[in-house]
């Protein structure tokens, strides 16, 4: 089976920093976990596997092809960034529509429906999401990030901001994914997070898998 995600020997550094060294693994259906302390280079990791920077060493691939170059590759990650990002003046299924139309989804309006059913905010939908807690942020991004049904899911953090039952949602939410052949990457600081949400766990430290 080829992977849906791979590193094969891949290295970033800025100037005299090694950001990521030397890094190889590869991820097949399942939820793993990426575990590492504040500047480990989890942030790095995530940016090299999305195709949002470029190894200096080493390759990414997304079922066997360069998300820097290739759109199918891209088309196939969906993505849950640490920062916020979310856009003022919309609301929740405005923007989880407006990415779905972005990632060339057909029925748009269908698929946004679905994707904020899925985290359990289909009561709050037509809300502008400048004005909801963290925790209903969070999962906005979480539903953006599924609207266009990926094959590779990569979450930065994402457990931020949730209350426990919001927690516990999602956690069955990426263990349900894996199930239907969805690779997931789920980065974090917190050990007893990666625990609970993990069928496996890469360890990094200053920037290498121990």
């Amino acid at each position: 089976m080829t992977p849906l995600l791979e590193f094969d020997r891949v290295s970033k550094w800025f100037r005299d920093t090694v950001a990521v060294g030397d890094m190889s693994f590869a991820l097949t259906p399942g939820v793993t976990g990426l575990l590492g302390h504040n500047g480990a280079g989890k942030s790095t990791a995530i940016r090299l596997a999305t195709g949002l920077a470029r190894p200096d060493e080493g390759t990414v691939r997304i079922n066997g092809l360069d998300p820097r170059r290739s759109g199918v590759a891209r088309a196939a990650i969906g993505l849950v960034p640490d920062g916020d990002g979310l856009w003022p003046g919309l609301t929740a299924r405005g923007l989880v529509e407006a990415c779905a139309r972005l990632r060339g989804v057909s029925d748009a309006r269908g698929a946004a429906a679905a994707a904020l059913a899925t985290v359990d905010l289909t009561d709050v939908a037509e809300r502008d999401v400048k004005g909801f807690s963290q925790g209903m942020r969070q999962r906005v991004k979480i539903a953006q990030a599924l609207v266009h049904r990926p094959q590779v899911l990569i979450l930065d953090e994402p457990l931020n901001g949730l209350d426990p039952q919001q927690r516990e949602t999602v956690i069955a939410l990426l263990h349900h994914l894996g199930t239907e052949g969805v690779a997931t990457l789920f980065s974090s600081h917190v050990l007893g997070e990666v625990e609970r949400v993990a069928d496996n766990v890469l360890v990094l430290v200053n920037g290498r898998l121990v």
